[in-house]
């Protein structure tokens, strides 16, 4: 896991259930208004995101890795993009409210 990916130690409630997309076309998230965090891992294959309103390409994003888990701190109504690089990629996600 990259380091302070996601700090065990900080309080966070999960909101809602976790969920497994698969990535063959761009997938849109939006953080709910009863959430301030989102945990996202890819799975199978590397994926690409963007947080500000572009769309994720092959080559264009911030790439997360396999069994990466990271967690991005964002306001409720936030918009996430994300995209396989290769065949066959899912992302996970949970969303969180955390206590900052």
């Amino acid at each position: 896991m990259a380091k302070d990916a996601f700090k065990i130690n900080e309080s966070a409630i999960s909101v809602g259930t976790c969920t497994r997309v698969a990535l063959t076309t761009t997938q849109t998230i939006t953080i709910p208004g009863n959430a301030n965090s989102i945990l996202i891992s890819a799975d199978t294959n590397p994926i690409r995101f963007t947080i500000d309103s572009s769309t994720p390409t092959s080559t264009l994003g911030i790439t997360l890795a396999v069994n990466q888990p990271y967690r991005l701190d964002l306001y409720p109504g936030a918009v996430l993009k994300a995209i396989e690089t290769t065949a066959s990629g899912f992302l996970n996600y949970q969303f969180l409210l955390t206590n900052k």
